[in-house]
């Protein structure tokens, strides 16, 4: 296309376009105007046609008319009807004038008025003077068979003259004086000719002519000059935007190379990021704004006991690894941390969750979820991850030594101390009552030191399993030093009966022969019992009214226990 509008030789060829649509507009508004003037013409052939119709009509629906005999108006020699010339009772002659005489009469009158020529013409006329010429023959063999009107131009040297036919059919009527020829009803008898010359006309036409050769001058002149204007114009354009293209494609040049070195240094540097990534001690996973993974790295896989990434790109995240509580609860979606994150843009960080692993295993974990931004909208999040499990299980054996007794497993002086604080908040706020036992086994030492402190230390241990058997979970078994323990029965309603069969099963079980490594040992045990609130409200105070009523228990003979408030 650029050589089209740089080359000067191409540019003929737009005004030779031009010209033949101007050309064709031409020719189709004259082939317009010649038809507007047949459709004139026409239209005036058909009126007179039309009003010489109606007065044959007229004429044949009177039966004819008569006029007196003149010069101009002798009996017609070929109609043969009766009565055909009669006399009026004063003597003039008259005559009968039938629809064809009244037309070539009614003829003769317009022509010598007007240039418009009537003929009444048929195959087969009565009158010789109907002879059709031979435009006349021709178009009453078409009517024949089955045309209609027809009009005509012809030309006649300089002249030209318009000629129009119409069928004329055989009516009720028209069968008195046709009826001996054979016509039937609707029988094409003949035609009714107008012709005159079109000279006024085709005056009118020449003017339109003109009008419009001249209007399409002037158009054509215009396009052509518009278009050698946008032709120079575009030139222009082209040779400027060949200038900037040339200029464009050096700076393309230059910044391609750019940009290859600036998608060297990026993939270089995502290389170097994934490498990170793939490399990292911890599990990095991707999840996009409705939870789907999009991102897993090789040490998630290992930490969730996945074999490829598949498994895991493309699905909820919270589904597959993050479900279920450590507890066994279901985990949802509108309570999941991870999810925090998605719908606020939160960081968030726990050690305290479990994730799930593909063999359903739970595992502890802590893990930070951050939040990623693209166009300044939330569009993600990362979360880093890491088992903690052996973390958790040096807590919880940290935990466990703090507050339990490694030689028994029971909780030891300290969680106690925590135990009794919490039974006596719960009992204040439900308005109930417990029981503080204080046991001492009797002669422990003896088992020491005949037996070793390795057989006494098995001894506490099954005192302790003993204990703990007498009473139900909600309860505490605590060991307070030594062979001495402590336990809080929760929810006494009848302090005096209630808590004195428990005392009495638990001295039958501790009474119980204990098979040791170092031989078979029977020990009694001595109980002492205090009530929350009835006795005190004081933790301390509490502990030590149990102690007192143990040692009670010890004075009077062992094997037995005492309550708190018989020393009242």
């Amino acid at each position: 296309m650029k050589f089209f509008f740089l080359q000067y030789r191409y540019w003929p060829l737009p005004i030779m376009i031009w010209s033949l649509v101007v050309l064709a507009s031409l020719l189709w508004n004259q082939a317009q105007v010649d038809h507007k003037i047949l459709h004139l013409a026409s239209d005036r052939a058909q009126f007179v046609f039309k009003m010489v119709e109606s007065a044959r009509l007229w004429n044949a629906g009177h039966g004819g008319l008569y006029a007196p005999i003149t010069d101009n108006s002798q009996p017609n020699p070929y109609l043969k009807v009766p009565e055909r010339d009669i006399s009026t009772p004063s003597g003039t002659r008259l005559t009968m004038i039938n629809p064809a005489y009244m037309t070539r009469q009614l003829a003769n009158i317009v022509e010598n008025l007007t240039d418009l020529n009537l003929r009444l013409t048929s195959l087969m006329p009565l009158n010789p003077d109907n002879e059709p010429d031979t435009w006349e023959r021709t178009q009453l063999e078409k009517f024949n068979h089955g045309a209609g009107q027809i009009y005509e131009k012809i030309d006649q040297g300089k002249n030209s003259r318009f000629r129009f036919m119409a069928p004329l059919k055989v009516e009720q009527p028209c069968l008195k004086c046709h009826e001996h020829q054979g016509y039937r009803l609707g029988d094409i008898r003949g035609g009714l000719s107008v012709s005159f010359m079109l000279d006024s006309l085709l005056a009118v036409e020449a003017g339109q002519l003109r009008s419009i050769y001249l209007t399409h001058l002037i158009v054509w002149l215009l396009l052509s000059v518009l278009t050698l204007f946008a032709l120079a114009h575009f030139r222009r354009q082209m040779l400027a935007l060949e200038s900037a293209k040339a200029q464009t494609e050096d700076l393309v040049k230059t910044r391609t190379a750019e940009l290859c070195d600036e998608v060297a240094e990026r993939q270089q540097a995502e290389a170097q990021l994934r490498l990170f990534i793939d490399s990292s001690g911890e599990g990095i996973i991707g999840i996009d704004r409705t939870g789907l993974c999009t991102l897993v790295n090789p040490k998630s896989l290992q930490l969730l006991g996945l074999s490829r990434s598949e498994e895991l790109l493309g699905q909820l995240l919270h589904a597959r690894i993050h479900s279920d509580h450590n507890d066994g609860r279901v985990h949802t979606v509108d309570n999941c941390p991870l999810h925090d994150t998605l719908r606020s843009g939160a960081v968030v960080h726990d050690d305290s969750d479990v994730f799930t692993r593909a063999d359903g295993s739970l595992f502890p974990v802590e893990y930070r979820s951050h939040p990623l931004y693209s166009n300044e909208q939330l569009s993600g999040a990362v979360i880093t991850f890491s088992d903690i499990t052996m973390r958790k299980t040096r807590e919880q054996s940290i935990w466990r030594q703090a507050y339990f007794d490694s030689l028994t497993g029971v909780a030891n002086r300290k969680m106690f101390g925590l135990r009794l604080e919490q039974a006596m908040q719960q009992a204040k706020q439900e308005n109930s009552q417990f029981a503080l036992l204080y046991v001492d086994m009797d002669g422990f030492k003896q088992v020491n030191d005949t037996l070793g402190h390795a057989s006494g230390d098995e001894l506490l241990h099954e005192v302790a399993q003993r204990l703990l058997d007498c009473l139900r979970d909600s309860d505490t078994v605590a060991r307070l030093g030594g062979d001495e323990f402590a336990l809080i029965v929760m929810h006494v309603h009848d302090s005096s009966n209630d808590v004195q069969v428990v005392a009495q099963k638990i001295l039958q079980v501790l009474a119980q022969p204990y098979q040791l490594q170092g031989g078979k040992v029977i020990l009694s045990a001595s109980l002492g019992i205090a009530f929350y609130p009835a006795d005190s409200r004081n933790a301390d105070e509490l502990l030590q009214q149990a102690d007192e009523a143990m040692y009670r228990a010890k004075q009077a003979g062992r094997n037995g226990y005492q309550l708190y408030r018989s020393a009242d």
